[in-house]
């Protein structure tokens, strides 16, 4: 039964990764063959001799650059904001998806105050900080080793969390390996 739930949620871990992947493939080609035809069209009146597709693929390079621009705006990156709150965050998975992607392309600004040690009676488990209230509580997810994406949330006085001041990639990189380069992570006075 173990190994049965270990395969499940490996499968269900390797889905969340190629789900996205496969999404944004699916509308790129979608996208392209939109504007297939009037690429066509444009490089016989212009007299473009690289093909149409490069020149649709280029354009969607274009669209995403003036997309990622135009998020950068108060405006739109507030209406992303509540697009992502009131609409995406019901979609199994997006948050964390969203999470790991903003950590793995250096983005979240969050994410150096989230990699913990939670203290526990005899020792201590990296963590991430999910909240704090004004009760000195927290909410914290300790992830399983080696996947790092399934483990057990709980909440712990906040004198019992550590923040580590690294960004929560670094500690995530540690988890995947065993706890390898943990200890390089702890502040020396507690190791």
């Amino acid at each position: 039964m173990n190994l049965l739930h270990r395969l499940q949620v490996t499968f269900i871990a390797g889905l969340l990764l190629l789900l996205p992947l496969a999404v944004i493939l699916i509308v790129a080609m979608k996208v392209i063959g939109i504007v297939h035809p009037f690429m066509v069209e444009l490089a016989e009146a212009v007299g473009i001799t690289i093909g149409v597709r490069t020149l649709a693929a280029l354009l969607l390079v274009g669209l995403c650059l003036l997309a990622g621009l135009l998020m950068r705006t108060t405006r739109i990156g507030g209406l992303r904001y509540r697009l992502e709150r009131n609409v995406l965050s019901l979609v199994p998975g997006y948050e964390y998806i969203r999470e790991r992607t903003a950590e793995l392309l250096g983005q979240d600004n969050e994410a150096i105050d989230r990699a913990i040690l939670v203290r526990f009676d005899d020792g201590q488990s990296p963590g991430r900080l999910v909240e704090r209230d004004t009760y000195g509580r927290c909410t914290v997810f300790i992830p399983d080793v080696p996947n790092g994406s399934t483990g057990a949330v709980l909440i712990v006085d906040a004198d019992r969390v550590e923040e580590l001041g690294v960004p929560y990639g670094h500690l995530s990189n540690c988890i995947r390996n065993h706890g390898k380069g943990l200890l390089d992570l702890v502040p020396k006075n507690d190791a």
